[in-house]
């Protein structure tokens, strides 16, 4: 065989195809927005959301929901939690950032313990890229377009966000609502 061959050939598996366009469709919404929350501190936050959805996806698993709902409602109890933390006593962002995921996470943890199941919930933590069905897919795709979609338009504004919230303020902007996209 040739070397190229060789190289070639795990992309004639549809799981192998599946994974590597699924990977390259994360990475560049990833790339594009780790950029903007690099620029506002908030590079924490996308690690202690990631943790934080953990109970919400076992949580989806006991009644038989899709997991994307039930990450989605423990994301936004993840931020409303840090909000609500940091708003609210003299901790500052990260250490709420930390106190929040960190709680969540470990509740996770206990649900998956004390959850009878004949399939591994491990791989909700680990994940299993290799395993992406078409409708995973599909779901990473719309999920990707339309998180892409809303950096691309909110772009200049989101960064002037980023470097100046007063002048943003100033010219008719939300940095409350910018800092919540």
């Amino acid at each position: 065989m040739e070397l190229l061959d060789i190289l070639l050939e795990p992309l004639s598996y549809d799981f192998m195809v599946r994974a590597i366009v699924t990977t390259a469709l994360a990475a560049v919404v990833c790339a594009v927005l780790s950029c903007w929350l690099v620029l506002i501190g908030w590079s924490l936050m996308g690690d202690a959301v990631s943790h934080a959805v953990l109970p919400g996806v076992v949580l989806a698993y006991i009644v038989g929901a899709p997991f994307a709902l039930g990450a989605l409602v423990f994301a936004l109890i993840a931020v409303t939690l840090i909000g609500v933390v940091r708003n609210t006593s003299r901790v500052k962002e990260d250490a709420a950032i930390g106190i929040v995921f960190t709680s969540l996470f470990a509740l996770g943890l206990v649900l998956i313990s004390v959850t009878p199941s004949q399939t591994d919930l491990n791989h909700i933590i680990f994940g299993n890229l290799l395993g992406v069905s078409i409708p995973d897919l599909i779901q990473v795709l719309v999920l990707g377009v339309v998180a892409f979609v809303i950096l691309i338009l909110k772009r200049r504004d989101l960064t002037l966000y980023a470097f100046d919230p007063t002048h943003a303020h100033a010219i008719g902007l939300s940095p409350k609502r910018l800092g919540r996209c």
